[in-house]
């Protein structure tokens, strides 16, 4: 393994906009300048709402690396050759410098490993933030897997968020020597248990993330059909290309005075007093920052058993969904409807504990500065 050493970083996301993985990219970065490293942070799109969160001696490079009219010919043979071109533009750029890279999300490993491929003087990190490697809209992609084996292969470590997908690719892809498991960085709560207030006459449901295909939220709604409680209404913030048919979908079962899109709203679950409960219903997570940061702030959290949710959530720090179906769904809306208030308070105490015995900052800040 090469042992270089130094203090020039830089961190590359897919984009900057409102993600789990993009937000841990923004928070790594921000905590490496704060100790003293030279950080530098790459996004392969431009814009995005998380780009005010860098701290401003950050220095920003933004690629246009997706095509983004469908008119035009081959839009995706257009786009890659774009990736291709900025990543060997990048390449020559680093000349001999030794920086170290660390890379978020699928595109962006792959475009580390292009930049950093039989360079002694640049070593690549790659976060891995998923138990699958995935499109937007499918549950997994064998090319993709393939495509991480070659990248993982060549870094000079990887960093998974999840025990299971540490589990799941540790032999799978050779990585004994050269992995570890860093859980997320996340803030402190800004809710304090006082004050939450709950009356079964007005419950608020939250989703936050985005509207694709793998986060099932059109069964999410569909399970509006079962639940008991008439008096129970979902807000869903987040941004994605299902928004329309969700907008549909809530329309066509009369449901548009109990479940509301209320687009992107950056700080939400930091706000979310008013909520009684958090629900996600996806296919496939890793280490859900959403969870993390609800149970940080006394929101009850209910959710589909994935990744590494049942290390957080449990029947004594929330209600996992026992499937993905609308009609499971409905069953834990329920079941948390029939809690009794202070049964609820107590969840809400013994999640906040859980947590924060998990993410504590110091052991993570040292695991990452280790590997640096």
């Amino acid at each position: 393994m090469n042992t270089l050493k130094n203090d020039s970083i830089y961190i590359i996301s897919t984009s900057l906009n409102l993600g789990g993985s993009e937000i841990q990219a923004v928070r790594l970065a921000n905590y490496l300048s704060k100790t003293g490293k030279n950080v530098e942070f790459i996004s392969l799109k431009q814009g995005g709402i998380l780009k005010e969160n860098l701290e401003k001696n950050i220095n920003l490079k933004e690629y246009n690396l997706y095509s983004k009219s469908k008119n035009k010919i081959f839009p995706k043979l257009r786009s890659f050759i774009w990736f291709l071109r900025a990543a060997v533009r990048s390449r020559v750029n680093f000349g001999d410098r030794k920086a170290t890279v660390v890379s978020f999300l699928f595109h962006a490993s792959f475009f580390g490993f292009l930049l950093t491929f039989k360079k002694s003087n640049l070593r690549h990190i790659v976060s891995v933030r998923s138990d699958r490697f995935t499109a937007r809209k499918s549950k997994s992609l064998i090319l993709r897997e393939i495509i991480m084996r070659i990248v993982t292969n060549d870094s000079y470590h990887v960093v998974f968020n999840s025990a299971v997908s540490y589990r799941k690719y540790l032999k799978k892809f050779k990585l004994i020597n050269k992995s570890s498991v860093i859980l997320n960085i996340s803030e402190s709560g800004m809710i304090k248990i006082e004050e939450k207030k709950f009356n079964k006459k007005s419950i608020r449901g939250l989703y936050v993330g985005r509207l694709d295909e793998l986060k099932n939220i059109d069964s999410l709604i569909k399970s509006f059909q079962f639940i008991d409680n008439k008096n129970i209404t979902l807000d869903i913030y987040g941004q994605g290309a299902l928004k329309n048919s969700l907008d549909d979908l809530i329309k066509n079962n009369n449901l548009s005075d109990k479940i509301y899109l209320k687009g992107l709203y950056k700080n939400i679950i930091y706000q979310s007093k008013d909520y009684d409960f958090l629900i996600l219903t996806s296919f496939h997570e890793g280490y859900p920052n959403v969870i993390i940061e609800a149970m940080k702030n006394y929101l009850f959290v209910i959710s589909t058993n994935v990744g590494d949710v049942s290390n957080l959530i449990d029947e004594k720090t929330g209600i996992l969904i026992n499937g993905f179906d609308p009609l499971s769904i409905a069953e834990a809306i329920n079941k948390f409807e029939s809690l009794s208030q202070d049964y609820i308070f107590k969840i809400l105490e013994n999640a906040k504990k859980k947590v924060e015995h998990k993410t504590n900052l110091d052991t993570i800040s040292k695991s990452w500065l280790e590997i640096v």
